[in-house]
């Protein structure tokens, strides 16, 4: 079988600026891996299982005037 986990909170949390949303956002994906790797283990599975961790892209708090940090050391 396969599973597949997706957290689009964090998305929502970052576009929103919401730091306390965002935190709990990435706590949660970090428990639902646990739980994968758990379930693994128990079963013995790991020379039979694949997990891939992959992401579109990371942010929080997005820029409304990025102009500001023009010039600004990276």
């Amino acid at each position: 079988f396969w599973l597949m986990v997706e957290a689009g909170d964090v998305d929502w949390a970052s576009h929103a600026n919401n730091i306390d949303t965002c935190i709990g956002a990435v706590k949660s994906g970090d428990a639902a891996f646990r739980a994968v790797v758990d379930w693994i283990e128990r079963h013995d599975a790991w020379n039979d299982a694949v997990v891939i961790v992959t992401s579109d892209h990371g942010h929080l708090f997005v820029l409304t005037e990025p102009e500001a940090f023009a010039g600004q050391p990276r």
